[in-house]
């Protein structure tokens, strides 16, 4: 047999590098190598792509030494090159382990688009919506989901104060795992809270605050497999699920036997089919959504890369519908090669 080669793309300049090394590091642990060799490509805070021959220690230790490579996008020859000699690194498809604005924002989709190299997750279009906060809501608002006040701004002066309903949560419009976002209760908050956002992308949002819980379903949509889970119910001590909690701490409360209603669990994942359709995600997406006391539901955003370590929401959300971390990667791998 003939094994298929796969480029798994991890690193990044923006804020998800670290957090993407550790996807891919759980990615190469459980690679379904029978049926496919892996090729990491790493890209560094410094911007260069680099390919060497790692290991689990490689990983480990965060040490990614190797040769620099490059995209070409002609016709004749596109794809992926060894910079200094030139040779075609051969490639059948690519793993996307990147998250942020370089992984689900549209950047490097773009990129392998034009070097004809097909890839796992959301095409450019679908990627760039998604990313985008303000745009999600403009879409999906338009199709009647249900999701909380907001306005987007792009300096203090276009807040339009006496519309802000306290308390509210401050987040960058293009950014992922949390970072930017903070809570604000006052003026003098707000000020603040979008000061730290505004580090993070040049348009903000600025929502009402949703008292309840977080709720997410993850969905797998490839030939072999079309999953939607079961819901995840997550109850947060702090007003916003933060960096720390989603990667550091353990100050939040995960029922994966949700408490919702039997009804409101069946909305959950139809919404999330319907969301994930009208967005045009593809292969996988996480859905997050707010779920108050009396069981309103506000959609909260998609994620096209979600957490992806095996201990993560999504893989887990998967293998309690009955297919375990390696044959998720082997199903979403499969579509991306029969795609070419």
């Amino acid at each position: 047999m003939n094994k298929k080669r796969i480029l798994l793309f991890f690193g990044s300049q923006d804020s998800e590098h670290d957090i993407s090394i550790k996807t891919a590091q759980s990615i190469f642990e459980f690679f379904p190598s029978d049926e496919f060799t892996c090729y990491p490509i790493y890209i560094k805070k410094t911007g260069e792509w680099i390919h060497g021959k790692y290991t689990l220690d490689s990983f480990k230790n965060k040490n990614f030494e190797g040769q620099e490579v490059f995209l070409r996008f002609d016709s004749e020859h596109p794809g992926i090159f060894l910079r200094d000699t030139r040779r075609k690194v051969y490639a059948d498809g690519a793993f996307l382990a990147l998250h942020g604005p370089t992984g689900e924002g549209g950047h490097i989709q773009g990129l392998l688009d034009m070097a004809m190299i097909p890839y796992t997750g959301s095409d450019l279009l679908a990627s760039v919506t998604s990313m985008d906060k303000a745009l999600t809501h403009q879409i999906l608002e338009g199709h009647g989901i249900k999701m909380t006040n907001y306005q987007c701004v792009s300096s203090i002066d276009d807040i339009d104060i006496e519309a802000v309903d306290y308390p509210v949560i401050v987040k960058p419009s293009r950014e992922g795992s949390s970072f930017g976002v903070s809570s604000a209760h006052d003026y003098e908050e707000l000020l603040k809270a979008c000061e730290e956002a505004f580090k993070y992308d040049t348009r903000i949002l600025i929502e009402t605050f949703v008292r309840g819980s977080e709720a997410s379903i993850a969905v797998l949509d490839t030939n072999n497999h079309k999953i939607v889970s079961e819901p995840v119910q997550t109850i947060l001590k702090s007003e916003f699920f933060s960096f720390e909690d989603k990667y550091i701490t353990d100050d939040v409360i995960v029922h994966y036997d949700a408490t919702y209603s039997d009804q409101t669990k069946q909305k959950l994942k139809d919404l999330s089919l319907e969301i994930f359709d009208i967005m045009g995600a593809r292969h996988l997406s996480r859905l997050d959504f707010f779920v108050t006391e009396d069981e309103t539901i506000y959609f909260n955003e998609i994620n096209t890369m979600p957490g992806f370590t095996s201990t993560s929401f999504y893989p887990i959300l998967i293998a309690n519908e009955g297919l375990e971390y390696t044959d998720l990667i082997r199903t979403i791998l499969q579509d991306v090669v029969n795609s070419k």
